[in-house]
């Protein structure tokens, strides 16, 4: 069971769409607390989260990967906390919305008083509704694993 809730969650973001893997970046947070956002034509389809310590590559307390895709955009997004322990995944918030923001705390809720946020939002892919299928599944890990979707 998941211990803390900077255990990691992340949003299979390749269902149904194809994620070109040539304009993909990582974002870092150098602390806890900071949220990390892709880009409006980008989607969420890697993360990190640290625990009590920096734990993700590079001493970062949170990690984001972004993959440009086009033809892709969102809207409609709100933000969803979640206490240590507990998972925080765009199904749980509604019906095909997908993961564009997370923020990861350490031992605190530094996350605006949550010990993770996550923004999820309405996808669109060629000015379709683009979002999460049966075929997709949240995954989760340890504090340091960066997992991408494959």
């Amino acid at each position: 069971s998941l211990l803390l809730a900077s255990c990691f969650l992340i949003y299979q973001a390749n269902c149904g769409i194809k994620i070109p893997q040539d304009h993909c970046r990582w974002l870092s947070s150098s602390d806890w607390g900071t949220e990390l956002k892709c880009d409006g034509n980008e989607v969420a389809v890697g993360a990190c989260s640290g625990g009590g310590n920096k734990d993700c590559s590079g001493n970062s307390g949170n990690q984001l990967k972004c993959c440009a895709v086009p033809g892709y955009y969102y809207s409609g997004c709100n933000t969803f906390g979640a206490d240590h322990g507990a998972n925080n995944d765009c199904s749980q918030h509604g019906e095909h919305l997908v993961l564009e923001g997370t923020c990861s705390s350490g031992q605190y809720r530094d996350c605006d008083g949550s010990s993770t946020l996550s923004e999820c939002c309405s996808g669109h892919y060629d000015g379709k509704d683009a979002g999460s299928t049966s075929e997709c599944t949240w995954e989760y890990s340890g504090h340091g694993v960066a997992l991408e979707c494959g």
